[in-house]
């Protein structure tokens, strides 16, 4: 984005237009009517699921504990990748837009759709740490994640993702690859240039590093479960299945398109993998409604009564429910009321 904004003579060498007239960059459209309804679909319904899920975290109840602070801004990465992913591929693909045919608003899209993957994968990383603390009770941990300290853990999140947007090469569309690519003039053979000129080294370095963090938390939370439960009580297989999906999801959503982008900067793949990536991108925005409404027991609910309201009940109140271990107590201490759990699944 800086390179728009600040060194356009930098911007044009890089980026301009010159070499076909508007009209031959206009012939060489290719409609893809199916595929952006497609794409258009899936992005509303992601959206339409997402945002009360977002809303539902804001309330007291979910907003006090730290997870659901960071699982808010975590939908916020999401949400702007979806509108870049699918709700602006989609309206691409149905006017057979790249990059020369609409130079401006594809590059900006690119760059927010490019700064929300970093959020995001911030947001995970960040999540997975918060998530390991809390299991562990470490006290000297805890505190930095208690009250309004969480929200600081919004300043790294925010300062990636400008940083992403503004200082790496975007990703850029075309209609004729029906993908994101460095590359603005990809699949244009006529056209010279030099690949690993638009090659985004910073987004490969940080797919990486990100990929080998969040499998770490995950193995990690996974280990302590099993750990702790042949400690304590029988009843932690059920939570330590739960959590083992919810990690599978979630590393799996956002290791497949990391790879394949990584893949992609090195190497020709066909049609069929392009789309495979574009949906895997999607889904990684988009996979945390499925893990909300099926997984997590206390949002479903509250979502079932903020879209149904008569179905509340009046004496319904949210409290977050303990988790110990040992060998005399079971592992759930239960109330009367449903429990919040603050990890995306719950029991």
């Amino acid at each position: 984005m800086e390179l728009l904004v600040f060194r356009p003579k930098e911007f044009q060498r890089w980026y301009n237009c010159s070499y076909y007239e508007i009209e031959e960059w206009n012939s060489h459209r290719i409609v893809r009517v199916g595929m952006g309804v497609v794409c258009l679909t899936i992005g509303m319904i992601y959206c339409a699921v997402y945002l009360p899920c977002m809303y539902i975290m804001t309330t007291k109840h979910f907003w006090k504990h730290s997870c659901y602070k960071l699982m808010f801004l975590l939908g916020i990465m999401d949400i702007l990748g979806l509108l870049v992913n699918t709700l602006s591929t989609g309206y691409l693909m149905i006017n057979g837009d790249y990059y020369c045919t609409k130079p401006a608003f594809i590059y900006i899209a690119g760059c927010i759709g490019l700064g929300a993957w970093g959020g995001q994968c911030m947001s995970c990383v960040i999540l997975g740490f918060n998530r390991c603390v809390e299991f562990w009770n470490t006290q000297s941990l805890l505190s930095i994640f208690r009250g309004k300290a969480a929200l600081l853990w919004y300043m790294p999140i925010i300062a990636y993702f400008i940083a992403y947007a503004c200082f790496s090469p975007p990703c850029l569309f075309s209609s004729m690859n029906m993908m994101w690519m460095q590359n603005p003039y990809y699949g244009f053979r006529s056209i010279k240039v030099d690949e690993g000129e638009y090659r985004n080294y910073f987004n490969a370095m940080n797919n990486i590093v990100m990929l080998v963090l969040l499998v770490f938390f995950n193995v990690f939370l996974i280990v302590s479960i099993r750990y702790r439960g042949q400690k304590g009580s029988s009843h932690v297989n059920e939570l330590q299945k739960q959590v083992t999906i919810q990690a599978v999801l979630l590393c799996t959503a956002i290791m497949m398109p990391a790879g394949l982008y990584v893949y992609m900067d090195y190497f020709d793949i066909p049609d069929w993998l392009k789309l495979v990536n574009l949906f895997a991108w999607q889904f990684s925005n988009g996979c945390a409604i499925f893990i909300y409404t099926f997984l997590n027991k206390s949002i479903r609910i509250a979502l079932f009564e903020l879209i149904a309201p008569w179905t509340k009940k009046t004496s319904s109140v949210i409290e977050l429910t303990h988790i110990t271990f040992s060998r005399q107590a079971p592992i759930f201490r239960r109330t009367k009321k449903a429990p919040i759990s603050c990890s995306k699944s719950s029991k």
